[in-house]
C-alpha cells in the first residue's frame, strides 16, 4: 500500500510541473493495480502514447 501511496503522490505533484513526457511500465490492472492504472491513464491523457 505504501508503494501506491508514493504512486498517487508523486502523480499529484506531477499534475503542478511542466512536465512533457511521463514513461511507465504497465502493472497487472488487479486490485490496487486498477485503480494506479486508471490514475496513470487519467495523467497521460494530455501526451502521445507510445507502447513498445
Amino acid at each position: 500500500m505504501e508503494a501506491a501511496a508514493n504512486f498517487f503522490s508523486y502523480l499529484i505533484d506531477l499534475d503542478h510541473e511542466d512536465v512533457e513526457i511521463i514513461y511507465a511500465e504497465t502493472i497487472p490492472e488487479i486490485g490496487i493495480g486498477k485503480a494506479m492504472m486508471d490514475r496513470l491513464k487519467k495523467a497521460s491523457k494530455k501526451y502521445k502514447h507510445i507502447t513498445h
